[in-house]
């Protein structure tokens, strides 16, 4: 059995990968661009959302959109404007 790269990113600091099971796609932090990523398996395009401040963690709302650590506090976006961005919960 062997691998294959499924996203070539080039990312700085890549960290973070969390799941959307309803969006069937990956979402990651790249701490030092930074940016907020979203990778769909499906299609192979990774989107990238550069951030203001490093960003270090990432976690869904249950509510829709994001809650992340970011340059060493907790900051909050309401909702990300993402191509095929699902609104409310994501699923685990």
């Amino acid at each position: 059995m062997g691998f294959e790269t499924a996203c070539v990113a080039q990312a700085a600091l890549g960290e973070c990968p969390l799941w959307s099971v309803r969006e069937q796609a990956l979402y990651w932090v790249d701490i030092e661009a930074p940016s907020l990523n979203r990778f769909d398996p499906a299609t192979g395009e990774n989107t990238s959302i550069p951030m203001d401040e490093n960003i270090g963690c990432i976690g869904f709302r249950a509510g829709g959109g994001f809650v992340a650590q970011v340059a060493g506090r907790r900051g909050e976006r309401e909702r990300l404007e993402v191509k095929s961005h699902a609104r409310g919960p994501h699923g685990t």
